[in-house]
Parts: C-alpha cells; sequence; structure tokens
C-alpha cells in the first residue's frame, strides 16, 4: 500500500545551571601550580580545596578554581588560577613590614645619637647601655637650644652660634662675635674690644641728563647707556631717580622693576640702561627731567675703634697706610695727651693730628674730601655738595637753580644736605654769593636743612644759579 503521509519529531534536551561554586587551595610557593581537579561531584569539595577563603600566609600561594554544576548534576571544572588579591595582600604586607623594619632601625640609630631634656637635644655617640642626656653628658657633644647651637665637652661650651658667636669656653679665655663688636675675654674680664661703628649716612651723587635728547633717541627705538662714576668704591645703590624739572612733577624711580629702564653697580660707578624700543618707555615724557641722581651706600660706611688695656707688640709691625693711636709714633713727639707731630709705622708721611670734638684724630695740615647729596623740594640742584676738610676746617660748596622766576626774599631752593661734616655751631652756617648785581644767601642748619634764597633787590630769573662756598669749623660728627 503507498504511504500517502509522514511526519518527523525531534526531542532535545536543555541544561540549566544550578551553581556556581569557587574553592581554594593554599600551598607553598615553591611547589608547582596544583592540577585541575578531576571526577567532581555536585557540592563536593575536590580533594585537597576547600570552599572557604584561608587567611593570609605570605609564604603561600593562594589558587582557585570555579566549579559549574548543571541541572542534569553533571559538573565542569574551571582552569586552576592564581589568586590576585591574595597576591596583591601579600605585596602590601610585604611593603609595610620593609617600612616597619626601616623605621625600628631608624629608631635604633636616633637613639644611638640623639637624645633630649629640658635643656636642649644633644647629638652625640651614645651608644652605650646608659644613655646620656644633655643634663649629665660626659662625651663630645652638641646642643641645640632656643637661644644657639653649642659644641660641648660634655657640660662644658667650648663654641656657641646665636646672636652673638663666642669661641673657647666663657670660663676661660673666649672671642665674642656680634652685630657691633668683636671681644677677646676672659671670663667676664674684657681684654680687647674692636667696635664698629656707621661713619657716615647714605652718600648721593647727581649728573645733568639731557632729557630732550633721550626723547629724541628713545622714539627712534635705539638702547641707551649713562655711566655715573661716583668716585669712590660703593656696596650697593639706596636708590636711583631721575629728578623732575616741575617742583610739583614726579620723580622717575628706577628699582630694577621696569625691564626697559634699569641700573647695576660697577664697584664705584653706576650704568643706567633705557630700552627705547619698550613702548612703557615711549610714553615716558623724557625731555622733563634734568637730572640722574644716585644715592648709594659707600664702602668705606664704618670705622672701627680697637680697646685695650695693656697692648705689647713683640717683633716688627707692618703698617700698609698710617695707625691713628698714641703709640704708633715714628720720630714723632706727643704734646700733651691729644695732639700727635710726626709720621706713623711704614709711612712717610708727615702728620699733625689732635682728636676732635667727636674724639676721632683730624690731621692739620692733610687735605681729606667727599660729596655729599642735596636733596631738594624747591628748586633744582646745579650741583651736590662738595666738602673739603683739614683738621676741623670745612670748606663747601653747594649749586642751586632757579625753576622759574624768583622774587626778592623768596627762595631759590630749599631741601636737606647729608653726607657732609656737620657744623659745631647750633644755628648753623651761611653763605653770600651773587648772580649779577644780586645778592644770594645760603644756608645750612646744624642737622642737615638747607635753603638758598634771593637777598637782592631784583628778581631772578629761570635756571639762575646760586652757588653758596660755605666755610665753617666741624665737631668732626656728620649730618
Amino acid at each position: 500500500m503507498a504511504v500517502k503521509g509522514s511526519a518527523t519529531v525531534t526531542l532535545s534536551q536543555y541544561r540549566d545551571t544550578e551553581s556556581v561554586t569557587r574553592y581554594y587551595k593554599l600551598q607553598s610557593s615553591s611547589m608547582a601550580a596544583p592540577d585541575k581537579p578531576a571526577n567532581v561531584k555536585p557540592n563536593e569539595p575536590p580533594a585537597g580545596w576547600s570552599k572557604s577563603e584561608p587567611a593570609c600566609d605570605i609564604t603561600k600561594t593562594l589558587y582557585t578554581c570555579d566549579v559549574t554544576v548543571f541541572s542534569d548534576k553533571t559538573t565542569h571544572v574551571s582552569d586552576v588560577s592564581k589568586s590576585t588579591s591574595y597576591e596583591a595582600a601579600k605585596e602590601a604586607w610585604n611593603k609595610a613590614q620593609t617600612a616597619q623594619n626601616t623605621a625600628t632601625e631608624a629608631a635604633k640609630t636616633a637613639d644611638n645619637y640623639i637624645s633630649a631634656d629640658s635643656t636642649g637635644i644633644m647629638v652625640s655617640e651614645n651608644k652605650g647601655a646608659t644613655k646620656e642626656t644633655p643634663s649629665n653628658a660626659t662625651k663630645n657633644n652638641v646642643l641645640i637650644t632656643e637661644k644657639d647651637v653649642q659644641i660641648r665637652n660634655g657640660q662644658k661650651t667650648v663654641s656657641s652660634y646665636g646672636d652673638a658667636t663666642i669661641i673657647g669656653r666663657e670660663d676661660g679665655n673666649h672671642i665674642v662675635i656680634s652685630d657691633d663688636s668683636i671681644q677677646a675675654k676672659n671670663g667676664d674680664a674684657e681684654s680687647l674690644k674692636i667696635s664698629l661703628t656707621p661713619d657716615r649716612p647714605i652718600a648721593g651723587y647727581g649728573v645733568d641728563f639731557d632729557g630732550s635728547t633721550v626723547a629724541q633717541r628713545v622714539q627712534n627705538s635705539e638702547t641707551i647707556t649713562i655711566i655715573c662714576q661716583l668716585g669712590e668704591d660703593a656696596i650697593s645703590v639706596d636708590r636711583a631717580f631721575l629728578m623732575h624739572e616741575s617742583i610739583g612733577g614726579t620723580d622717575l624711580i628706577i628699582d630694577n622693576s621696569k625691564n626697559w629702564i634699569q641700573y647695576v653697580l660697577n664697584t664705584n660707578s653706576v650704568t643706567i640702561t633705557i630700552d627705547g624700543s619698550d613702548t612703557e618707555a615711549k610714553a615716558v615724557q623724557w625731555e622733563k627731567f634734568f637730572q640722574l641722581v644716585i644715592r648709594y651706600i659707600p664702602v668705606r660706611q664704618y670705622t672701627s675703634s680697637i680697646e685695650c688695656d695693656n697692648l705689647t707688640a713683640k717683633g716688627s709691625l707692618k703698617v700698609d697706610n698710617n695707625i691713628n693711636a698714641n703709640v704708633a709714633e715714628l720720630n714723632g713727639v706727643h704734646i700733651g695727651s691729644d695732639v700727635f707731630i710726626g709720621k706713623y709705622l711704614g709711612n712717610d708721611r708727615t702728620v699733625i693730628e689732635y682728636l676732635d670734638e667727636s674724639g676721632k684724630r683730624a690731621d692739620l695740615i692733610q687735605v681729606i674730601k667727599g660729596t655729599g647729596f642735596l636733596e631738594l623740594t624747591t628748586g633744582k640742584v646745579k650741583f651736590h655738595p662738595r666738602w673739603w676738610r683739614c683738621g676741623n676746617i670745612v670748606q663747601m660748596e653747594v649749586g642751586t637753580k632757579c625753576t622759574g622766576e624768583v622774587a626778592s626774599g623768596a627762595n631759590i631752593a630749599k631741601g636737606f644736605v647729608t653726607g657732609v661734616p656737620k657744623p659745631i655751631t647750633e644755628s648753623g652756617v651761611r653763605a653770600v654769593s651773587y648772580y649779577g648785581n644780586n645778592a644770594n644767601i645760603s644756608y645750612m642748619g646744624s642737622d642737615g636743612t638747607f635753603y638758598a634764597r634771593n637777598a637782592g633787590a631784583d628778581s631772578l630769573k629761570k635756571d639762575n644759579d646760586c652757588i653758596g662756598g660755605f666755610t665753617y669749623i666741624t665737631d668732626g660728627t656728620w649730618v
């Protein structure tokens, strides 16, 4: 019989995942990795494996494998692998242990060399069973206190460094170096003292400044260099500026904060550099400035005096210049206790010296000279004070100019003078000069106050000058 029709039925079975369990095996790190477990039954740990993660042991390695159980109760075991979290924990533990060991060794080292008590912190070789402190120290040590650092032999200080530096034991011969002196002492008794005291105030120097020419060169974007000779060596520049021609005008300060105008000190001169290509430099009205002024601190700012009760010089004594001392003469004599006539050791210069009002020696036949500084609030500086001194007699000249018309009885200039010998008179000194037929009076007080006045019957015109020549006695100090 022929088949009239047919059909096919396909049967399939689906397996579901029933569970996934991780198992752990901890073994020595020197052993090879374990093999993958075989014949694993559902919900039974493989032989040698545990279901719980063991505690950390840095000498061992932790391995893991995952067992999957299907709904038909068959199992699948994953490949064996190292536990990365366990390895990270081991590495962290090792680093912590290394740091702890380092800290422990550092503490041992510090304990062998550093100790402290209420006296301060002491650094010394301190490895003995009985540890020394600053208060019972017997060995050489360095003691750090709130006021100084001491180098000690036991508890006796052999030198210290603080506000004053002390070299040597204070109960014996020692040297004390402070801000204002150097002393040689035996205990509390002072045998020698060298005192350092200010000798003169800040000096000043001014030169004419051709503002119109500078203005033209700046517009051409040129670089302009001006060298101002000071006439003596300087430590530093206190202030540099260009003076404005108008009394109410603003001076141009040169403090190196501007890239386009700066100064450089070169021992006994100052170099000013103006960059004419700079936009700010082009905006300056250079023609309004007429003088460049440099205020500086000279090298010879300090003098020293030596004080001692008894001084004996053995052998030969070489002197480069001179010694201002009562016992330094060669072929000379003292007249009384204050006047010396003769020559100094190592110097062919003949001198006649006396003690001036300030207690310093002044030479009656040798001339010394210098330049002061005139700072004005009215008028214009023609030249700063130039002075010459011989003994206690001073000759000085100061030049000022009118900035506009000055009526009879009015001030040509007014300001303050520094850096010149001080007049002995409390009321100051005066000088008389003339411009044409017009008399002018210049005045300088003992405190440096200065003015120049039109004492004539006629008015003075702009740029008319007043040159005062002063002659006076000084007390040896400085204005």
